[in-house]
Order: C-alpha cells, then structure tokens, then sequence
C-alpha cells in the first residue's frame, strides 16, 4: 500500500473487515511494550543488525477531531503544517540490509494534562501515572532503554527539531556539527 495506510484500507486489501481490524487493536489483550521488546530480542542476536545507527525521529497522522489520544493542533510533518494531529516519537535502527522501528511513544500535548482533561485522558487509554513529557525527553528515553536492552548500534542521528535540544545532544555525547 502506497499511500493512505490505515485500518479500512488494510482491511480492504486484506478482505476483513476495517472495524474488526480496530476492534482487535484497541481491545486485544497483546502488549505493545511486549511487542516492542520481542523485535528488539530479535534485533540483537540478527548478524544483520550489525553496524547500525539509530534514528530519532516523529511520524504524525492527521486526525477529524480531537477525541484521539494525544491528538491536538501541532505541527504535522507530513502535511507542512500546523493542523490537527496525532504525533509518535519514534527510534528506529537502521543498517544497510535492513530498517525497522524499534520504539515509539505517543507525544502528548501539555494541553491534555490539564486538570479539565482528566476525564478525557481515562477515556482515551491515556495512563494515570503519564505526566507531560517534551519530544526529545521521550527521545532520550527510547535512546537510554536500547542502550539498556544492549541494542547494537554505533550513532544516532536526530534531526533539527531535536538536535538543537543542548540537553539530548550532550546526553547523547554527540555534537551536532
């Protein structure tokens, strides 16, 4: 699929049902950490995974409204502009044979952490310990957990929206220039 890759069009190509598709995503009982950790297990025994790089970037996902988690007026990347939007945090590997995600986290706008929102958040997954956090701290984040989980890769590479973040870049022990 080339473009407009969501839940109906996945379902139409695959011949099931776009509501049964979202239905299996937003109440099966599979963990997305455990998915997550379970590519990255993989990761690291795979000969292919050898002389990677990470990759910090963000993904966005134009939204109707504003009813989906995390979903507000911000920058989408896709569409070069302001408008309303989900935005992932996203750490991918990449080598030469080979590219996948390997960690992502939803961005969520200070807005939502507002005392008015509460009830919102509760209905829309959001955790009751998730507490406001920047996109390059959840960037940082994802970069500390790989280095944890002993992810091999030898650079990150982050683009302007985090490089001049003096606080990852010096985190990072990268300079970037």
């Amino acid at each position: 699929m080339e473009t407009h890759r969501n839940l109906t069009n996945v379902g139409r190509k695959t011949e099931v049902s776009g509501q049964n598709l979202q239905h299996f995503i937003s109440n099966s009982p599979w963990s997305g950490r455990g998915l997550i950790e379970a590519i990255q297990d993989e990761i690291k025994v795979h000969p292919a995974f050898r002389q990677a790089i990470l990759v910090l970037d963000e993904s966005a996902e134009e939204k109707a409204g504003s009813n989906s988690a995390g979903a507000g007026r911000q920058h989408n990347g896709r569409l070069g502009k302001i408008e309303m939007s989900q935005v992932g945090v996203f750490l991918i590997l990449v080598t030469l044979v080979v590219n996948t995600w390997i960690d992502g986290e939803l961005y969520i706008p200070i807005h939502w952490f507002e005392d008015a929102q509460a009830e919102k958040r509760k209905a829309t997954g959001i955790p009751e310990e998730r507490t406001f956090q920047k996109k390059p701290e959840l960037g940082w984040q994802m970069i500390q957990s790989a280095q944890a989980r002993k992810i091999p890769f030898e650079a990150v590479v982050i683009d302007d929206l985090y490089g001049p973040n003096g606080v990852l870049r010096q985190a990072t022990g990268r300079s970037p220039y």
